[in-house]
């Protein structure tokens, strides 16, 4: 089984397209937690996962952080 098809520069694309939008809804819901990091992470982690994988491997990543950044407690606000 391979990882990757026969065009690969076209599954890599739309496999980062595809994460970067799902890994934004986990980045936005811990951005306003003020969670920032566990935002980037997520949309590096669906990107890779996405490119590698296929789109449907990102989805369960998201799922995870999603969780993660809403059972986290909120960061204080800096002033």
């Amino acid at each position: 089984m391979e990882l990757l098809g026969e065009n690969n520069y076209m599954q890599i694309t739309l496999g980062i397209v595809f994460g970067l939008l799902l890994g934004l809804v986990p980045f936005f819901i811990a951005k306003k937690r003020g969670l920032k990091s566990i935002g980037v992470w997520a949309i590096v982690l669906c990107c890779v996962a996405s490119s590698i994988f296929g789109p449907v491997s990102a989805m369960p990543i998201a799922a995870i952080f999603i969780i993660v950044a809403s059972l986290t407690e909120h960061e204080p606000i800096k002033e």
